[in-house]
């Protein structure tokens, strides 16, 4: 029996795009704060899951984006909220030069302790 092989031809001499794809990340996720969580004034982490060496960044009230820092498997931001009120967050990540993936809008309530302006 004999193998039949066919010959491969480029049509009318097009080249094929030899670009690598860019990679979007698969999830960016606010852990923490949860919805709707009471964050005392002063320092908190925000936790945000994505991917393993995706650009993190997150935005306070539709504000300016601040690259997040990874660590223990997660990416932080230090957030120093210096007023009470309602605030909504949300973050982004990317490889590379690839589009952003955004988060849903996570809010929580900044409560000023009693006795403090």
């Amino acid at each position: 029996m004999a193998a039949v092989f066919k010959k491969r031809t480029k049509l009318n001499n097009q080249q094929t795009n030899t670009e690598p794809k860019a990679i979007e990340p698969t999830k960016v996720i606010i852990d923490y704060p949860v919805e709707r969580d009471m964050v005392k004034l002063g320092h908190y982490g925000i936790r945000i899951a994505s991917d393993h060496g995706a650009h993190v960044q997150v935005s306070i009230n539709n504000g300016d984006w601040f690259s997040c820092r990874a660590a223990n498997g997660y990416f932080w931001f230090d957030w120093l909220p210096n007023k009470g009120g309602t605030y909504s967050i949300v973050a982004r990540a990317q490889f590379g030069h690839g589009s952003w993936k955004v988060s849903d809008v996570r809010s929580c309530v900044v409560v000023v302790p009693k006795g403090k302006k």
